[in-house]
């Protein structure tokens, strides 16, 4: 069974209707549902199936710009690939040594993680835009909206809002995968209470999916209310992995919003008047600077195109 892909978002007001009905924490603070566990993830292309960046790139690498479009035996062949799954997890190693040793100087951190906690550094490499095998959710449906539109150079693709509910998940893994007899495990708050991600049993192809947010030593984090998904598999496909543990409970659990190409200017605005803005998400000079650049990228978008050559060209 898919994800549910049958609600239309035509409008700002559709969006709100759906964020409503299914958010648990949001910036308007709407009343938690503690019976559910909606995360959210924006896409500013459709199209892109539910990808770590890390796995991207090795499937980028190895199919070109027809990754997006790989059919579900390909998918399926590229996740249980155990020698490319050896070569990323080396590159993903390579990563980590090279992050954690020189983040140690900077500034930046309020705290360092636990030298061995692989997830945290994880963690905080993603913020800082290291390609790893996390993916970013967020409980705010209107954080993951934002993501979805914030970019001037993709106005001309659809978007898309992805959500599901991790308790439902939660749910399907401890029937799979809990030992008859042994109480069960809280929600992963921190990347202690995983297995090395490094070790050959870390390695199944069993379609597992974990769920955790980090006490944040990083303001960011809290600002997008951020949580992250994680597969022992480096190059599972996150959205496949959840249909197969949910089977039939798919299309009621889990969510593909689609955001029409022709929307997207009008959300972002909606959102800039929530007080949803780069600087915000970002609460640094980094955040600062990205608000700045996407200010001018939309001023371009407005300025009239020119005719004729271009002064200087052809003799001129």
């Amino acid at each position: 069974m898919s994800w549910n892909e049958s609600i239309s978002i035509e409008s700002w007001a559709g969006f709100k209707a759906f964020a409503y009905a299914h958010a648990c924490h949001a910036p308007t603070t709407e009343a938690p549902k503690p019976e559910v566990l909606y995360l959210f993830r924006g896409q500013n292309d459709a199209a892109w199936p539910l990808d770590p960046s890390l796995a991207r790139d090795a499937l980028k690498n190895r199919f070109g710009d027809r990754w997006t479009k790989l059919s579900s035996a390909h998918r399926l062949d590229a996740a249980n690939d155990v020698p490319l799954q050896k070569q990323v997890i080396e590159l993903e190693k390579t990563a980590f040594r090279e992050f954690s040793r020189n983040a140690s100087s900077r500034r930046d951190l309020r705290s360092r993680p636990d030298p061995n906690d692989l997830v945290a550094w994880l963690t905080i490499m993603q913020q800082f835009e290291c390609h790893t095998r996390l993916l970013d959710w967020t409980l705010s449906p209107y954080v993951a909206a934002y993501m979805a539109v914030k970019d001037s150079c993709a106005w001309k693709r659809d978007g898309a809002v992805w959500a599901f509910d991790y308790s439902a998940v939660q749910d399907a893994m401890k029937k799979r995968y809990r030992t008859p007899g042994t109480p069960d495990l809280p929600p992963i708050e921190t990347g202690q209470q995983m297995d090395c991600l490094w070790e050959p049993k870390a390695h199944s192809v069993e379609p597992k999916l974990h769920a955790f947010r980090l006490k944040s030593p990083i303001e960011r984090l809290a600002n997008q209310h951020a949580w992250f998904s994680l597969s022992p598999n480096i190059m599972a496909e996150h959205g496949n992995v959840i249909e197969e543990l949910l089977g039939e409970a798919t299309a009621k659990n889990c969510f593909k919003l689609m955001i029409p190409s022709k929307e997207k200017e009008s959300f972002l605005e909606e959102l800039e008047e929530m007080g949803i803005t780069e600087a915000s998400l970002f609460p640094d000079l980094d955040g600062l600077g990205r608000d700045i650049r996407q200010m001018v990228d939309r001023k371009f978008l407005k300025l009239p195109k020119l005719d004729g050559a271009v002064s200087g060209e052809n003799g001129a």
